[in-house]
Formats: C-alpha cells, structure tokens, sequence
C-alpha cells in the first residue's frame, strides 16, 4: 500500500479545515464561475425574440424562457445528455434526440410561431451520427402535409455534398424556393453554434458557425406563408420525419433578421468571458483551493 506524503494529523487537519470551509466564510476566497447561459438581455434584437428554450430539462417539456410561454412537448421521450461548456456557458443538460426512436419536441401553431417575413433561429447543437447520402437531419420547421408548408432549416447530404440548407414557401406548398444552399460539414461529436437569418425583401438567407459566416442561399421566396403546421424541433412535422440524430441546446427564434454582427455578438455571449468574472476552466462551479503544505485556502 502507498504511504501517505501526510502524517495522521496533518490529515485530520486538512479534513477539519475543509469542514471549516462551510462554516467560517469570511475565510474563504471564492472563485464563481459565469452563468450558465446568457439572459436574455445579452441577445441582440431581444425584443423580436418569439420562442426561447433552454432545452436543459432531464425530459419531458421544455419551457420557453421568451417570456411567450410556449412550452414544448416531449414526444416519444427526449432525454437529456451534456450540454455545451463553455467558457460562459456550462449548463449540464441539453435535449438529446435519438433518430432510431423518432424524438422530438413540438408546439402547436401560434400566431406569434406563424412568422411570415423575416426570420432568425439560433442554436447550439453536436452530431451523434451524419445523414446517410441522400438523406437530411431536421434542426427546426413549421411543415407538414398538404398545404401547410412554411419553412425548415435542416443539414444534409446531396451526393456526397454536406449543406446548411433554409428552405420556405409562399404558397405553403411542396415547390417552395429551394434557391442556393449553403456547402459546410459539421462533425460528428463536435459542439456548433449556428445561426439562420433569413431576409424575406431580398429572398436570401445568410448562415452562421461559430459568429462566422459560411455563406449565403440566394433565390429563396420573398415571404413565408401563414401556415397552421406545428413548430417542432428534431423534425419535420409531416410524419414526423427527417429526425435529428444529436443533441441540442438553446435555441433561439426571432421574428427579424439579425446581421453578421449579431452573429458575433450572440456567439460571444456564450463564449467570452465578461470583463471582471472569474471563471473556473469548464466555465463552471466554485473552486475553493486548500493547500495542505501550508494549510491555507486560497
């Protein structure tokens, strides 16, 4: 057996000061991390945010922290699994959707989720496994069968090629305006901050990894229809299909475009430190340091 570098004493010593770590505060210095996830404030255009769900549940609903209470059901039992861990962001649950049993979160339409101009979606998101060739992931949509086909962001594989793809409808329809798609490969096991800005004026939607931009779908409609289809995440709602095979986190969904310097702005608020907090290197808890040399905390 290893013999301790401490004598008996020494131990008790350490264990007795450690105690008095709970109980004689004022000779403690704590470390506090940033908080767990930006509020709301620190969101560019936060007066246009509809939805805003933390997604940090362990299952069953997500709440919606936009102040519009759309709380999101859990269909066929989205659990939950780490979440980003970040220098300003350490939230420990993000929902975590498995393609094999079909998860998905949804809200029946609202008039406020019915955007018909200009729209954002932000969010944080890792890949379990990647789309097989031909196939697609469906990160958000409000579209279902018949016509009731608004829009959806989704990732996917079209011979060989990876894309980011926004696609939306007039007419709510199956033709739609496909436009241009966004080439980019997201890997597997791999946290990505992403952002949709979609300008219904100049029928364009700009893409965003990590504050960055990626590129830009030209030749999209210049409106979205008013459809009743639910707003489901992980999914298109008809069927459901096109599952999500990842976990994902915060995600956020404005009635406005945002820019390229909202995009750094918002990816930032998760990512950088604000001035003066200290933080511990997964961006979270306390750290109470003890050294047993001197016996002293620091």
């Amino acid at each position: 057996m290893k013999k301790s570098i401490f004598s008996k004493a020494q131990r008790g010593l350490a264990i007795i000061s450690l105690v008095s770590i709970f109980t004689f505060f004022g000779d403690v210095r704590f470390v506090l991390a940033a908080t767990d996830l930006p509020a709301n404030a620190s969101l560019p255009q936060n007066a246009s945010i509809v939805g805003r769900w933390y997604l940090d549940e362990a299952s069953g609903t997500r709440a919606d922290y936009s102040g519009n209470a759309f709380t999101l059901t859990d269909n066929n039992t989205v659990l939950a699994a780490t979440g980003i861990s970040e220098a300003n962001a350490s939230a420990t649950n993000a929902a975590h959707f498995e393609l094999d049993t079909s998860e998905t979160l949804s809200r029946a339409d609202e008039p406020e989720l019915s955007i018909t101009g200009d729209l954002s979606e932000a969010f944080w998101v890792t890949l379990e496994t990647h789309p097989g060739a031909g196939e697609s992931m469906i990160f958000a949509s409000k579209y279902d069968a018949g016509n009731t086909r608004a829009w959806y962001i989704r990732y996917e594989d079209d011979g060989g090629t990876d894309y980011l793809t926004f696609w939306c409808s007039a007419s709510a329809t199956s033709g739609g305006n496909f436009g241009t798609r966004v080439s980019y490969t997201l890997s597997t096991a791999t946290w990505y901050h992403i952002m949709f800005a979609y300008d219904a004026s100049a029928g364009t939607a700009d893409v965003y990894v990590n504050g960055s931009s990626v590129g830009q779908a030209t030749g999209l409609a210049n409106s979205i229809a008013d459809s009743n289809a639910a707003f489901y995440l992980g999914a298109l709602g008809w069927g459901p299909s096109s599952f999500l095979d990842g976990t994902m986190q915060d995600h956020v969904l404005w009635n406005a475009k945002l820019a390229s310097g909202d995009a750094t702005t918002l990816y930032e608020a998760y990512t950088v430190v604000p001035a003066g907090a200290a933080t511990t290197p997964a961006g979270r808890g306390t750290i109470i340091i003890f050294h047993m040399d001197t016996f002293k905390y620091v």
